[in-house]
């Protein structure tokens, strides 16, 4: 099995179409995409939105745990997230198959997504929290217990760093 096949798995594939769609939903139908698909946590006060007066934000409903993860806040966050998830996802659900795989990154996203409320409740700001970030993240751990001594080129600085040595790093720095 070569991680560095550039052949996208199904999940992988299906995760970055779905993304993709819902970004021209994004931009086709605006604050109705964040409305009721962002996460927002529980007790939302009404937000202004530009010219448009107050809107009455739904609190949180739990589909928003996974929905949020399909929404992101513009081309460069989407194609960032859309290349981690292809980087690192493909390599790992060859390694789970598509079903653990597909489990495995709406856990981390949920999951996320959870860690996120708890903090919003924690500062008192509500803000909707949108992308796919949270399950990309929890895939850097997957890839380096998969592939340990697989090696990822950073381009600054122009190093490559062993798996775990660069998600701990950039654990730290996130």
């Amino acid at each position: 099995m070569s991680i560095g096949s550039p052949t996208v798995t199904p999940v992988v594939r299906a995760l970055i179409i779905a993304c993709v769609v819902m970004f021209g939903l994004q931009l086709f139908a605006g604050n109705l995409t964040l409305q009721y698909l962002a996460l927002w946590p529980p007790g939302a006060r009404p937000v202004q939105v530009g010219a448009h007066g107050l809107w009455r934000y739904p609190d949180f409903m739990p589909w928003q745990l996974l929905s949020y993860g399909l929404l992101h806040g513009g081309a460069l966050h989407l194609l960032l997230n859309m290349f981690g998830l292809w980087m690192f996802g493909t390599p790992v659900e060859r390694v789970l198959g598509a079903r653990r795989f597909l489990l495995y990154f709406a856990v981390c996203v949920a999951g996320a997504g959870a860690a996120q409320i708890i903090a919003a409740a924690i500062s008192g700001e509500i803000h909707p929290t949108i992308g796919a970030s949270g399950g990309v993240f929890g895939l850097l751990p997957a890839f380096a217990l998969f592939f340990p001594q697989a090696r990822v080129q950073l381009l600054f600085p122009p190093v490559a760093l062993r798996a775990p040595v660069f998600v701990l790093i950039f654990g730290a720095v996130e």
